[in-house]
Formats: C-alpha cells, structure tokens, sequence
C-alpha cells in the first residue's frame, strides 16, 4: 500500500507565516517614507511656485504684497493667499490638497506671513517652513531672502 504524503508540515507553515509578516512590515516602512519624501517634494515644488508667482505679481503692480495662509491657524498646509499691502485685496489663492502635515512658517519680518517687496533690492523673504507630518521628526524647508527655496 503506497501512503500519500502531501500538504505543508507544521515548520514549513511557520516559515512562511514569519517571511509574509516581514515582508509586510519592510514595505509598510518604506510606504511611510515614500509618503513623507512625496509631501516634502509637493510642499517644496508649491512653496517655490507661491513665492515666484507671488515675487512677479510685486513687481507688475508696483507694490508690496503679503503672503499668508489660508487658515487663522498659521498652518499653510492647506494653502496660501496673496494679498495687496496697499488695497487689502486678494490678488490669488492656492488651495492644496490635505497631505496629513502641517506647515508653519518661520520669517524675517513676520511670524505667520511672508513679506513680498516690488522691488528687487527690497526682497526681505527670509526664513522657513517647518514641516511636521505625523509621527515623524521636524522638517525645514529653507526660503532664501529671493525666495529660492532649498
């Protein structure tokens, strides 16, 4: 009589249990540091894009402008309005999508906006942005006083 043998020992089970489980928790660490490379990216590309929009705007309409966020929270996750200094009107809104971290700015003149001179000799932006998403360390995203970011 010829016995069948088949199926998965016990061990072979385990073994395959604890390789899933590792690989499981190795990808759900580098999904988290996707995530948080991919927020600094967007933060960083749409800082730079405020800044030189809200710097060329300054200089068409000969006047000073302001930066500030969206929200009363000082947090510029959400977005960031540019506003005339003179007529206290709003020349353009950003409205970004929630990346789960808050955003707050840190200045040369000013805690909570930016300062956006029309002339070139008088850009004073100054500062950085202080990126802080979850559980993770505190990130600064560093506004030179032209507004280059870095």
């Amino acid at each position: 009589m010829r016995s069948l043998n088949s199926g998965w020992t016990l061990i072979e089970l385990m073994l395959t249990g604890v390789i899933v489980a590792l690989l499981a928790c190795s990808s759900g660490m580098v999904l988290r540091d996707m995530q948080l490379r991919h927020a600094r990216y967007f933060f960083k590309r749409n800082i730079a894009l405020v800044l030189n929009y809200s710097r060329i705007q300054a200089q068409l309409l000969h006047a000073n402008c302001v930066l500030e966020p969206l929200t009363t929270d000082a947090n510029w996750s959400s977005g960031a309005r540019l506003l005339s200094i003179k007529t206290h009107e709003i020349l353009h809104e950003w409205h970004w999508h929630d990346a789960g971290c808050t955003l707050t700015w840190r200045g040369f003149h000013a805690e909570d906006t930016i300062m956006v001179a029309s002339e070139v000799n008088a850009l004073a932006m100054n500062g950085y942005f202080v990126m802080q998403c979850l559980s993770f360390n505190q990130e600064k995203i560093k506004v030179s006083r032209l507004g280059r970011v870095h």
